[in-house]
């Protein structure tokens, strides 16, 4: 059987593997059905097989798969941690070398916005986020109520721990060369890790 046919026990994923590919080389704009069903060695009908909506939905699924990576691996990360300290810092250090080993991808999720997204995949966007959100939750928890942690109103503690690294990283990326960014966010790695945890220390800590 050739690629080209073997493809649909697989197709879902390699396009979007390609379209990733894709913007990696050239943007959105290298994004085109046809560069993708090239990447992927895939035909149109393949595209249209697995996303009704083509080009746009494939985009669509490509953001939502790379920022339910990014969050699986945080929560990941995150577990790991019986510490507050420890926990806290590790989510901004993985942050970081996340954005540092996924350049492309990271570039592509600072300039999609939400706002694309189709009503059925916004729906989505919205279901991943919550379950995010409850499980940072179920983490941080105890470690608010034995005082290690600050108790603040839900929604800051993302803004405190991860905005001055996700600022960092978005103005890093707009100003310096691709292959300097990994080198400049992992070097300030450790002092925004820092500066997370001393943000949102509590008495008991």
């Amino acid at each position: 059987m050739s690629r080209r046919r073997g493809i649909r026990g697989e197709g879902r994923a390699r396009l979007i593997g390609a379209a990733a590919v894709c913007y990696g080389r050239g943007g959105r704009g290298a994004m085109t059905i046809n560069q993708v069903c090239a990447q992927a060695d895939a035909s149109v009908g393949t595209v249209y097989h697995h996303f009704p909506g083509g080009i746009r939905d494939l985009e669509d699924v490509l953001y939502l798969d790379t920022l339910a990576s990014y969050q699986q691996g945080l929560l990941s990360e995150l577990r790991r941690h019986r510490s507050a300290a420890a926990g806290v810092k590790s989510v901004v250090m993985f942050h970081l070398d996340w954005l540092a080993s996924n350049l492309p991808l990271a570039q592509y999720l600072l300039s999609f916005s939400a706002s694309w997204l189709s009503a059925e995949h916004l729906a989505q966007l919205e279901l991943m986020n919550a379950d995010f959100v409850r499980a940072a939750e179920a983490w941080r928890e105890p470690h608010v109520s034995s005082g290690h942690i600050r108790r603040l109103p839900s929604m800051l503690y993302g803004s405190i721990v991860l905005g001055p690294a996700q600022q960092y990283g978005s103005e890093i990326i707009a100003k310096a060369a691709l292959e300097d960014v990994a080198v400049a966010v992992r070097r300030v790695g450790p002092d925004l890790a820092d500066a997370a945890w001393l943000a949102v220390k509590g008495a008991a800590a």
